[in-house]
């Protein structure tokens, strides 16, 4: 193995390490936004709060995120946040 494909490998663990770290980051503060209701967010918040609830229900109960975190992380990996950049 070349050292090129070694760092390549290496390179996709990191991309998807910083996807999971993202995803618990976005879970995290949607479950903030929904603590600080009846304050409102930004609209560019809210539309990626509502974008990620689409995909990943409110934490109201107890429950393994296992899935959640997934779910974000393909959100993420899929683009499917990147067309709310520059709102």
């Amino acid at each position: 193995m070349s050292m090129g494909w070694g760092a390549a490998l290496k390179l996709r663990r990191v991309l998807e390490n910083t996807e999971h770290v993202v995803a618990v980051e976005l879970i995290c503060a949607a479950q903030g936004v929904e603590q600080r209701s009846p304050l409102e967010p930004a609209p560019g918040t809210r539309r990626v709060y509502e974008r990620l609830r689409s995909v990943v229900p409110p934490l109201l109960d107890d429950r393994p995120v296992g899935i959640d975190i997934e779910a974000a992380a393909r959100l993420i990996r899929d683009g499917g946040l990147s067309d709310l950049a520059g709102e």
